[in-house]
């Protein structure tokens, strides 16, 4: 175990609130890490305290590259330097001592995993994650929750999604899948890439041995235009997803916003139908990238 590398990988943005905790907590992990922070051009104080730490490989942006391309210099830089896996840690999250060992511990045992994740807690510790909490209904993540209520958890759980706050991911998936899809400018990118890992035959998961803390975003504080941009992301997620026909997708969006048109209308929702129409359009004009993006990662004929 000694000669596998982990790179943990952190993108930065202002994040001066919470940088210190997050780096900290990676170099006191009982495995040992290589540590590479990808800055997206920081304002604050951010890159004072990663300038002090000499453990640290720093890539610097100018602009603020957003998430998933900011991870992809992380990520080439990896496996050019003989990665065998990558750890990817938010900025405004920390781990404990033995997350990444027990991450790793877990996948050696288990290598048809390409995706594992910690279990995530509050940046305090003192409840779960609220989107977590999303992530491990019994549709999404079957026992979980049962067996959390009976207190018989299972090491790992299968899971239709884990966002990407903590990822341990193998070489081989890397290799396998690729990097962050670029069409994604910000939020959108990890589900899109659990979908491609899942296309390509690995497994996804949670391990209950391992803890991060994630301060994260209040739920209800999102306003109407991020929501509208939300909504976009997400139909340009389904829309992207290998393992489903574009074909069929682009119909039951059709069907659905042409539904909610006439909803809202009778209704008298005005505002609410400018906001879909707006989704809808924004939708449509990501085609051509959606298209493209579908070619790039081998899904042979977008239209089946």
């Amino acid at each position: 175990m000694t000669d596998i590398k982990i790179f943990a990988i952190v993108v930065t943005y202002n994040g001066s609130q919470w940088i210190s905790k997050c780096i900290n907590s990676l170099l006191l992990s009982n495995i040992k890490l290589e540590i590479i922070v990808i800055d997206n051009g920081s304002g604050d104080n951010t890159l004072d305290f990663i300038l002090s730490c000499p453990q640290v490989k720093l890539f610097k942006s100018e602009i603020n590259l957003g998430f998933g391309k900011a991870n992809n210099i992380g990520i080439r830089h990896a496996l050019q330097n003989d990665a065998d896996y990558i750890f990817l840690l938010n900025q405004d999250a920390w781990v404990e001592e033995s997350t990444v060992k027990n991450l790793l511990d877990s996948h050696i045992k288990n290598p048809e995993f390409g995706i594992l994740s910690p279990v995530h807690h509050s940046w305090d510790g003192d409840k779960l994650d609220w989107y977590f909490l999303e992530m491990i209904s019994s549709e999404k993540c079957p026992g979980f929750i049962n067996d959390l209520y009976f207190s018989k958890q299972k090491v790992l759980y299968d899971c239709n999604f884990i966002h990407a706050a903590c990822w341990l991911i193998s070489r081989k998936c890397v290799s396998d899948v690729g990097l962050f899809d670029p069409i994604f400018p910000h939020y959108g990118e990890d589900n899109n890439y659990f979908q491609r890992a899942v296309g390509k035959g690995f497994r996804g998961g949670i391990c209950t041995l391992a803890k991060v803390f994630h301060y994260g975003t209040n739920k209800d504080s999102k306003h109407s235009k991020t929501n509208n941009y939300l909504r976009t992301i997400q139909n340009v997620v389904n829309l992207t997803n290998p393992n489903i026909a574009l074909l069929g997708n682009l119909v039951l969006l059709f069907k659905n916003m042409f539904y909610s048109f006439f909803d809202l209308i009778f209704s008298r929702q005005l505002n609410e139908f400018f906001n879909n129409w707006k989704v809808f359009i924004k939708t449509i004009a990501f085609l051509p990238k959606i298209i493209k993006s579908r070619k790039m990662y081998k899904v042979s004929t977008p239209f089946l």
